[in-house]
């Protein structure tokens, strides 16, 4: 289950209105929430992108998942910047999840970027959107 800051249950992890200015710093916190796992001590958790989505950048090979009108967002397992990037283009390893009673929690962090390859005066006005899908296996 992914959920929100609020700790809620979400299929998407909304920015509400968001400025130029708030390219590349505005972050939001989400969360994949393991639970009746019994019998597993570990899961491991990778990003992709999802049906229809694609790595920004006019060659598609941007770090971030492309969102439209120039714009991305970032995965971050951790915190934005010191944590681990779960990049579009080059995925790190599949991330360990410790299990433990049956549940576990693996922490992560979306920021919405400027897309790769564009500046800010690239950006244009309009919804966005990025589909990414959160893959969970049990080895």
């Amino acid at each position: 289950i992914v959920v929100n800051g609020d700790g809620k249950n979400v299929s998407t992890i909304g920015y509400g209105e968001t400025y130029k200015s708030d390219l590349n710093k505005k972050a939001m916190p989400l969360s994949i929430v393991l639970s009746n796992c019994s019998g597993v001590t570990i899961a491991e958790v990778e990003a992709k992108a999802g049906t229809g989505g694609t790595c920004s950048g006019d060659n598609l090979d941007g770090d971030s998942y492309a969102a439209g009108l120039n714009t991305a967002f970032e995965i971050w397992g951790g915190d934005a910047d010191t944590g681990v990037k779960l990049s579009c283009k080059t995925p790190p390893a599949a991330q360990k999840v410790t299990i433990t009673n049956g549940a576990g929690t693996y922490p992560m962090t979306s920021r919405i970027v400027v897309a790769n390859g564009k500046s800010l005066s690239d950006v244009t006005a309009g919804d966005v959107t990025a589909p990414v899908t959160f893959v969970v296996t049990y080895p």
